[in-house]
């Protein structure tokens, strides 16, 4: 086989995408329902496709990962090339989750980074980077979306010329290096004790199909798909609803308020925003995920 491919979601069908402009012959590993992968083979009648079980059963030599859970054993890497998209700028975010973090931490650029695997996390060499101005008000999805594309478009040409050894990967400077983890739902737990740029990052992050940010009252959990937010100098409590009005509903925070707008329970309903009391306290400690 030509090439392989082994991974899963909406990363994987990019990199796909682009494999199957360039290759005849590829090899596939997927984590999606199997559905999908027979559908895709459906519609590229021109590739020659073998699905393989596991990532030991490779017989291609060199394999893109894209979305690939897996931790791939060095049994496996001292024989194979294993070539990773990782959706940071490396060595800058390495682990999971990346992207998000870092419009956490109002990165002045964002972009994913082809590299090669080696034994430790997000660590081999790097053979293409794609870097892209943050704007500060465009979601995650916004920017995987347009990761997705450019992977979609440029993937199968950039492995063409690593092959053909007209790349040389160059190593990473992991005294440069930072690492990110794993992002669960309490962790988009709204903290009103932030300052109105840190929440600002937040709810651009934390888009769909991302877990959403959401605020607890009486052990109940509530999404506002809507923030704005509004400077004060004014020290009063944090964390309270202090006024209500066409706008929605204002919350002191670090530095001024948040202002939330269409709150859905955790059914989904849009919910009035006078069900939440002028006075009413909102605050990290009342439910724990």
């Amino acid at each position: 086989m030509e090439i392989g491919i082994a991974g899963s979601g909406w990363g994987f069908w990019a990199a796909a995408n682009s494999l199957t402009r360039n290759f005849n012959a590829i090899e596939v590993f997927n984590a999606d329902e199997p559905e999908l992968l027979h559908a895709y083979q459906l519609q590229h009648p021109e590739i020659t496709f073998r699905v393989v079980g596991d990532i030991s059963n490779f017989l291609s030599r060199n394999i893109i990962c894209a979305g690939l859970r897996n931790i791939i054993p060095n049994s496996l890497l001292s024989v194979k090339t294993f070539i990773n998209i990782h959706y940071s700028l490396l060595p800058d975010y390495r682990g999971l989750h990346s992207t998000v973090w870092a419009i956490l931490n109002n990165e002045k650029f964002l972009g994913y980074t082809v590299h090669l695997i080696n034994e430790f996390i997000d660590d081999g060499p790097i053979i293409y980077q794609h870097r892209v101005a943050n704007d500060f008000s465009s979601t995650s999805k916004y920017y995987m979306e347009l990761f997705n594309k450019h992977v979609e478009e440029n993937l199968g040409n950039l492995i063409n010329r690593f092959l053909n050894q007209q790349i040389t990967p160059e190593p990473q400077d992991k005294r440069k290096a930072s690492w990110v983890g794993k992002r669960n739902l309490h962790d988009c737990q709204i903290s009103f004790n932030s300052t109105s740029e840190e929440l600002k990052a937040f709810f651009r992050a934390l888009s769909e199909p991302y877990p959403t940010p959401y605020f607890v009252k009486n052990k109940k959990l509530f999404f506002p798909r809507k923030a704005s937010f509004q400077k004060s100098r004014v020290k009063t409590h944090i964390g309270r609803v202090l006024n209500i009005d066409s706008e929605g509903v204002w919350i002191k925070i670090q530095d001024g308020y948040i202002i939330l707008d269409e709150i859905q329970a955790e059914d989904g309903q849009v919910i009035a925003n006078d069900t939440f009391k002028l006075g009413t306290r909102l605050d990290d400690s009342n439910k724990t995920i």
